[in-house]
């Protein structure tokens, strides 16, 4: 607290003369002004202490919601995602023309490069119905590609399974197979975590890396805080609202500012709002952009909220001819049963075993592995996380 002195005449002052007076009392409105002065600074500087503790907490309370996210039970989220390329040389187009004649697999990936080129990239909806992490189902599908394939994975009562369109894998239990073994649909769901986290934050790098904060500004509502992770150091770009604990901030754009090599590569948040049912805001829609301002990649969330739908009929394992409630009617050319010793290939059709393959044999991959979506995805949480992680190797 700031005492503002006050002066008053004395009493061996009152025989002074007019004009003495007059000289004490500007004297006395001088050092009022001073003194005012030394007390609004006083608060202003207070009040941007305040502020900026209130910054630095909130964006650490959402470092630790990050860290701590689980999708919501009783949920359904639907999230298109594009992943933008640099343009296809013309040289491999050409290539590709000359063998699809005669080269079924040249054909498909000639009709991919040109959807590819006619959009700029690839693009995919991702839709999940998440009751538990016990029972779930997320389907990703191509909205660009030339023949809108499609992959579902899920758990529920019947184990775990992939289902495209002309497969089916599934197991019974997938903690009972060796390691190695290339089956773990719960590998989407977990991606889709990181994806969500990263969404109900504004926080695109790795919640586990210890950061240092460096200036932290404030200017009208809008404010600008420095972090260092690693060797990277970010700026983080938003409005200070008030309120308690990571709600006091809303992020609006995370930038690189080292090192060199990435510096203007950014992430931007934009249209945040309320989750029905959920104890979080979540930023509908998210552009990564690389140094030169290029789209890397893009992210808009078509639904969020509960969960409508019957999970124990969307994670009932697909069967031969049944009507699937996503699909339609199933028409399964073949089906691959992991077990604890083996992988069990079958006829789709009559249910024959037409191979059996001992864990540790050579294996073909199936065409969509999780890992593709993996990587795929962790492109539009942020790119400027993987150029991050190059960095500091």
């Amino acid at each position: 607290m700031f005492t503002v002195p006050w002066y008053r005449v004395a009493p061996s002052d009152r025989g002074l003369t007019a004009t003495s007076r007059g000289h004490n009392q500007q004297v006395h409105f001088r050092d009022l002004r001073v003194a005012a002065a030394l007390v609004l600074t006083a608060c202003a500087t207070a009040l941007s202490h305040a502020d900026e503790n209130a910054i630095r907490e909130a964006i650490i309370a959402r470092i630790e919601q990050k860290r701590s996210f689980q999708i919501p039970e009783d949920s359904e989220f639907v999230i298109d995602t594009f992943y933008g390329e640099q343009p296809i040389a013309a040289q491999e187009i050409e290539k590709l023309q000359r063998l699809a004649p005669a080269d079924s697999g040249a054909a498909v990936d000639l009709a991919d490069a040109l959807a590819r080129r006619a959009h700029g990239g690839r693009g995919y909806r991702v839709r999940l119905f998440h009751a538990s992490e016990n029972a779930w189902r997320l389907g990703r599908e191509s909205v660009t590609g030339p023949d809108q394939h499609w992959t579902d994975y899920a758990m529920g009562r019947q184990g775990a399974w992939t289902l495209t369109k002309r497969q089916l894998q599934h197991a019974g239990r997938v903690a009972s197979l060796p390691d190695g073994v290339p089956f773990d649909p719960d590998l989407e769901r977990r991606t889709l975590t990181v994806v969500l986290a990263g969404l109900a934050t504004g926080i695109p790098w790795p919640a586990k890396l210890p950061v240092e904060f460096g200036t932290i500004s404030l200017n009208g509502d809008t404010f600008r805080a420095e972090i260092k992770a690693e060797n990277s150091t970010f700026l983080i770009k938003g409005v200070y609202v008030g309120g308690p604990g990571s709600a006091a901030i809303r992020i609006d754009r995370v930038e690189i500012a080292a090192p060199p090599e990435s510096v203007g590569a950014h992430q931007e948040y934009r249209d945040w709002q309320p989750v029905t049912g959920a104890a979080f805001d979540l930023a509908r829609a998210s552009v990564s952009r690389r140094a030169d301002g290029l789209v890397e990649s893009s992210l808009s969330v078509k639904e969020a909220g509960p969960l409508a739908r019957d999970i124990s009929l969307l994670t009932a394992r697909p069967e031969q001819g049944r009507e699937d409630p996503l699909r339609g009617a199933t028409m399964i050319d073949s089906v691959i049963e992991h077990t604890p010793a083996a992988q069990i290939h079958r006829d789709g059709v009559t249910g024959d075993v037409v191979a059996r393959q001992a864990h540790g044999s050579s294996i073909a991959p199936p065409r969509f592995m999780p890992i593709v979506f993996l990587i795929l995805t962790l492109g539009a949480v942020g790119g400027c996380v993987l150029r991050m992680t190059r960095s500091t190797r």
